[in-house]
């Protein structure tokens, strides 16, 4: 399975019940490196550094392969703020692997999981996906309760490479397969 980029095209915006997921574009640069710029945020991503500049979240969106997306998070109404990004790389055929940060200020409202349910539905629903994985700092309760909340069941304990910390750090793994990401949404409406 080749998940191009350009196959998500035709299916974005995602809309939540109070959320756009869309592309990111260059004039969302500025938005996103305001937002980020905050150690707290990065010392729990491997990708996002910190300090978080407008230079390193354009190399960040040049760098993206053609099997990875990331979306940045806004509000419905006709209010353009960013709130954070969540996206989906793809490291093997078949298999997602989610990620999520939110600008702090938004912390607890609920709006990670929001994305990732929206995401993680996307992924099995349209891209056809065999399973998700998903992992978080042993540190970080914050983002095991969004992983559990959308179903993940944990799968393990490794280290990940953090660029804002300068090294490896814990984290838990977590995956969701399609048959119990089906089970779970056919219960919930049961």
């Amino acid at each position: 399975m080749d998940i191009r980029v350009d196959a998500w095209s035709d299916h974005l915006p995602l809309l939540t019940s109070r959320f756009v997921l869309a592309a990111i574009g260059k004039a969302d640069i500025a938005a996103i490196a305001e937002l980020g710029n905050d150690f707290e945020i990065a010392k729990n991503t491997s990708r996002v550094p910190f300090p978080l500049t407008t230079e390193s979240v354009a190399g960040w969106l040049a760098g993206h392969g053609p099997n990875e997306r990331a979306l940045r998070i806004c509000p419905r109404e006709d209010n353009p703020c960013i709130l954070g990004v969540v996206g989906l790389s793809f490291p093997l055929e078949g298999l997602g692997d989610l990620g999520c940060w939110i600008g702090r200020a938004h912390w607890g409202d609920g709006i990670a999981t929001e994305a990732a349910h929206a995401v993680v539905d996307f992924g099995f629903e349209t891209l056809g996906l065999d399973a998700i994985e998903a992992s978080c700092r042993v540190t970080n309760p914050g983002s095991r309760r969004v992983i559990e909340k959308c179903g993940f069941q944990p799968c393990g304990h490794g280290l990940m490479h953090s660029i804002a910390v300068g090294g490896s750090v814990p984290i838990e793994r977590y995956g969701l397969d399609r048959k119990t990401w089906y089970s779970l949404k056919t219960w919930a409406h049961a």
